[in-house]
């Protein structure tokens, strides 16, 4: 490793082959890469000069500054002595000449250097880079995925040890850390450095299937490579330390496994700044675990990975990709155990503790090849369900990838590719019965990346069971998240609701949801979970004051246990846009079951606004609604005016020197759809050990972590562990911690199943038992959800009616029209109908003006005619629903048309409308020799003897012809004509009407035509 604030040359590591001078091997340190710090990475990406590869080596050694080129052909002499399997690699200061880096880089090339070997990437590990034999472990362990139990001890001071290109030296790591920590007196055990190699080896035991056993007895045994691991005298991993090249920038250096060993730098005062509980220390060592384990480098340089080849103090120890690294080789925790290796079958399962009614949730596992499979044992009460998810893991939210990829040979980094960890393999998930071969239950149908989940299922059998977590055929490592409910399953009916729809609405245009004052027509999915059936099962839905309804009880019918079903409710809700109302259903059975439920019915379509918004810049204390609050000896939340991100202020936790919490609380705020939050923070808390948690709470319930509950994405979420050592509130935890070098984005989108519940927030800033850094700012936290928006009261309306046809004045003529809407209306709906045509609103008896009354669904009215003493000819009228009404809408039935016929006159309303008339159609009042009948089929005054029928006659040679008056003659009245040869007997033989009258044929004997009219009763 090196300082970053130094440039160094360091060697590298590499296992020599058998058949090695090992001897040699180890004066040489070894061909593997170790460990550079990110102030050195701008000469790392410098291109070879074109110059220069024209050369010999001999013609680039001569041309090189002179200080370089005897240490160059004393390089080329040693790599000469040496197998190539086990030259070194060496990385380069920033400030060294090119042509230093690539006349070394040629020599090794031309001494037979195979580039890139032992290259293991996070998803590109090989196989190789295992530890094949241990002191505890014994030989033949180099098994991709396999675990193993690794000893480790601290050489006694003066042990030799080797250098970077000097002989060797006498460890002095003892005397060292005692001057940079004091001492304490007796073991090593007590010393105050050793709890940060305790650390280190917790951190990665706790995280992989690698076990780590502390040899309190080192015997001094020079560092060699055919020194392995005993239990007698030495661990397999050995630590020790002594000048390297001072402050020139050599930190550390470590040998790949079987051997393992690290040499610290101790003449460098890179380790003597101990802050953040000597963060330096602990992520250089390890980070050089990482080596000794069969880990390269990572790229790209973006201080995520601890693995990546420059330092970063902005976590602590194993990060995802490394813990990706080191489950692929040595598996997961689950997968170790007092006599077993693996978790690959029953009887070598994990038994899961848990608790009943509690989610519990175990994060770091994996799948480590296409060979692998996890089984786990639970043991239940008889009658319990269980709920059991696999979630791929991901250190960044859902759906994203990181940047990640080699080294290169000349020791830059690349840029990395897109990995996404999360789809790996395509995980599936089975519960199997107690012979670990039966399948109860299995969930295999989500995509790659996605997670499988088995939902309630019911264990009726108490007992043994088996969770199988399995992969596909993809050669990777897959982490996974794995969770399990186990709760008491009941013995009667137990009727859930498990969804709502809204199937139909009185509202046009339909939106889907109710909105105030709006029929609708609400579908409620049920399922009985119980034990038993529910025999005539009924529900009903009740309601405030609000509320409604029309459709409120249900059919009695029968839900079988396990079974499902649907009850549809027809209702109205009243209240303001985006108000939350909750509906009250209860239900009963015929063997005395009785329960209820509540469901939640907001008006209007949710749409995105701030329920939260917080920027601390108002008022010098905290908002109102917001509050603070202390446990232990920290310091409460206040404003500040030190660090904002925006305006003049922000809140800030103070960090505290011994065990605490300073927690902010939020006030409630309700969730509706699509709700996230996010929030800007910096803080500079002690690293992994000091930390920030945020945690919420829904509707008043417990507080649980946010960024870990079920369905939360974040994006900017925790970087670190804390530890378990100092009594941390909150050990053991995913947390916020370490510097983060100014203020850093956190956003969370919260589960969709959350809408309609209230929510707070707590930000904790938990301290352990000693030290302590600056503290925790928080700055503009926003909460955004659903909102709503809402249509008017608009019901479609339709008008029928059952004729077509309107008499004037008569008032037996007339036509039943209905106006009709789909669903009930909680409220009187008026209207006035609109009409169109020859004829209008005046010549009907009814007023228009109509009223839907609340609680119907049609209202019928009669419509007829008036006489208005004009003659008017036949009239059409079109009565429809106008459609710019703000109150309703109409459908596609809008409108009916009718006509409209003058009244019909008889020869008794025509007698009677003429004064003293005799009504005898017989008479003749006037003498005109026509009689009253004719005068009214023929429309004259029969007072008036100059008013009378005109008839003409036509004569031809053939044809004798009369033509009328009038032809269009009233419909009570039937002319005809008729002849007779004795003016006593008439018959209409021969008579043929025509278009204007009547005619005979001139062809017969002599004969009389006359004019008949006869009343048609």
């Amino acid at each position: 490793m090196v300082d970053p604030e130094r440039p160094e040359i360091r060697p590298s590591a590499m296992e020599p082959s058998e058949g090695t001078d090992r001897k040699a091997w180890v004066e040489m340190a070894d061909a593997r890469q170790l460990f550079e710090e990110h102030h050195w990475h701008q000469s790392l990406h410098r291109a070879a000069s074109p110059e220069l590869t024209r050369l010999s080596t001999d013609e680039m050694i001569e041309r090189l500054p002179e200080g370089y080129q005897e240490q160059a052909r004393s390089y080329q002499r040693q790599l000469g002595t040496l197998d190539p399997e086990f030259r070194r690699y060496i990385c380069w200061a920033p400030d060294t000449p090119d042509a230093v880096v690539q006349t070394f880089r040629r020599i090794e090339i031309e001494g037979g250097m195979a580039p890139g070997e032992l290259r293991i990437q996070a998803n590109q590990f090989l196989g190789s880079g295992h530890w094949n034999r241990t002191a505890l472990s014994g030989t033949n362990n180099e098994i991709q995925g396999q675990p193993v139990t690794l000893t480790w001890s601290i050489a006694p001071d003066g042990t030799n040890v080797p250098g970077l290109s000097s002989g060797t030296a006498g460890s002095d790591l003892i005397a060292w850390l005692t001057g940079i920590y004091g001492t304490n007196g007796g073991t090593l055990e007590n010393e105050p450095w050793f709890p940060l190699f305790e650390e280190a080896f917790a951190d990665i035991s706790a995280r992989t299937g690698l076990r780590f056993v502390y040899q309190s007895l080192d015997t001094g045994s020079a560092f060699s490579t055919f020194r392995t691991g005993s239990t007698n005298s030495r661990g397999d991993i050995r630590f020790g330390a002594r000048a390297l090249d001072g402050n020139s920038g050599t930190l550390a250096f470590a040998y790949a496994p079987d051997y393992g060993d690290i040499v610290f730098d101790s003449a460098d005062s890179f380790f003597n700044n101990t802050t953040n509980n000597s963060i330096r220390f602990v992520n250089v060592l390890t980070h050089e675990l990482g080596h000794a384990l069969g880990l390269d480098h990572v790229c790209p340089i973006n201080t995520t990975k601890l693995m990546e080849p420059f330092a970063a103090t902005n976590f602590r120890g194993l990060q995802f990709d490394d813990t990706y690294s080191l489950q692929r080789q040595y598996g997961d925790v689950f997968e170790v155990g007092d006599t077993r290796t693996n978790n690959d079958a029953p009887s070598l399962s994990e038994v899961l503790q848990f608790t009943e009614e509690t989610t519990s949730a175990w994060q770091w596992l994996s799948i480590d090849d296409n060979s692998d499979v996890d089984y786990f044992r639970i043991t239940t009460a008889p009658n319990r369900e269980v709920t059991i998810r696999v979630i791929p893991s991901d250190p960044v939210s859902f759906g994203t990838t990181y940047l990640e990829g080699a080294q290169n040979n000349d020791g830059s980094c690349t840029a990395g590719t897109p990995f996404d960890p999360t789809n790996r393999q395509n995980l599936t998930l089975e519960l199997l019965a107690a012979d670990g071969t039966t399948v109860l239950a299995s969930s295999d149908a989500a995509p790659s990346g996605a997670g499988e989940e088995i939902t309630a299922f019911d264990l009726p059998d108490g007992g043994s069971y088996f969770i199988r977590v399995n992969g596909d055929n993809a050669n990777a490592a897959q982490l996974y998240r794995l969770e399990l409910l186990v709760e008491a399953l009941p013995d009667a009916p137990l009727v859930k609701i498990v969804g709502q729809t809204v199937i139909d609405e009185s509202n046009v245009p339909a939106n889907g949801f109710p909105d105030p004052g709006e029929t609708i027509q609400l579908a409620l999915d049920v399922t009985n979970q119980g034990g038993i059936d529910a025999s005539n099962l009924q529900a009903t839905l009740s309601g405030p004051a609000s509320f409604t309804g029309f459709t409120t009880t249900t059919p009695a019918t029968d839900l079988n246990a396990g079974g499902s079903g649907q009850w549809i409710f027809t209702f109205a809700l009243d209240g303001n846009c985006g108000d939350t109302v909750d509906l009250t259903v209860d239900f009963s059975a015929a063997n005395g079951y009785q329960s209820s439920a509540t469901i939640e019915v907001t008006l209007g379509d949710a749409g995105p606004a701030a329920a939260l918004s917080e920027n601390f810049d108002e008022f010098p204390v905290l908002p109102d609604g917001w509050v603070g609050t202390t446990t232990g000896a920290s310091q409460n939340w206040n404003i500040t005016t030190a660090n904002p991100n925006s305006g003049p202020r922000s809140a800030f936790g103070d960090s505290a020197t011994s065990v605490g919490e300073a927690i902010l609380t939020s006030p409630a705020s309700l969730l509706g759809t699509g709700s996230s939050l996010t929030f800007r923070h910096s803080y500079d808390l002690e690293s992994g050990y000091d930390g920030g948690v945020l945690e919420a709470s829904l509707d008043g319930g417990p507080w649980f972590d946010l960024q870990l509950a079920t369905g939360v994405s974040t994006s900017g979420g925790y970087n670190d562990i804390i530890s378990g050592s100092y009594q941390s509130p909150i050990a053991s935890r995913e947390a916020w911690s370490g510097d983060s070098g100014g203020y850093l984005t956190v956003s969370m989108d919260l589960p969709p199943e959350w809408q309609g519940q209230s929510i707070r927030f707590r930000w904790i800033s938990a301290s352990d038992s000693s030290f302590d850094d600056i503290g925790w700012y928080l700055d503009d936290v926003e909460l955004i959800t659903g909102t709503s928006s809402c249509l008017p009261f608009r019901p479609s309306l339709s008008i029928t009616a059952n004729g077509n046809s309107l008499e004037e004045g008569n008032p037996s003529s007339t036509i039943s029209g209905t106006i009709s809407t789909p669903l009930p209306l909680a409220r009187d709906l008026q209207l006035t109908l609109m009409t169109s045509g020859t004829a209008d609103s005046d010549d009907l008896a009814e007023d228009l003006d109509l009223v839907l009354p609340s609680g119907s669904t049609s209202i019928s009215f009669d419509l007829s005619a008036i006489s208005d003493a004009e003659t008017e000819g036949v009239e059409d009228l079109v009565i429809f629903i106008p459609n710019d009404q703000p109150g309703f809408t109409p459908s596609t039935s809008s409108e009916i048309s009718l006509v409209i016929q003058e009244p019909q006159v008889t020869f008794a309303t025509w007698a009677n409308s003429f004064a003293g008339l005799n009504p005898s159609p017989e008479a003749d009042d006037d003498g005109d020799r026509w009689s009253n009948l004719f005068e009214y089929a023929f429309n004259t005054d029969p007072l008036i003897a100059a008013s009378s029928p005109i008839v003409t006659h036509q004569l031809t040679a053939s044809t004798l012809s009369l033509d009328l008056p009038a032809l269009d003659l009233p419909g009570d009245v039937l002319v005809t004509g008729e002849t007779s040869t004795d003016l006593l007997s008439w018959d209409t033989e021969d008579v043929s009407q025509t278009a204007s009258g009547f005619s005979v044929p001139r062809d017969g004997p002599q004969r009389y035509l006359r004019l008949r009219a006869t009343l048609i009763p």
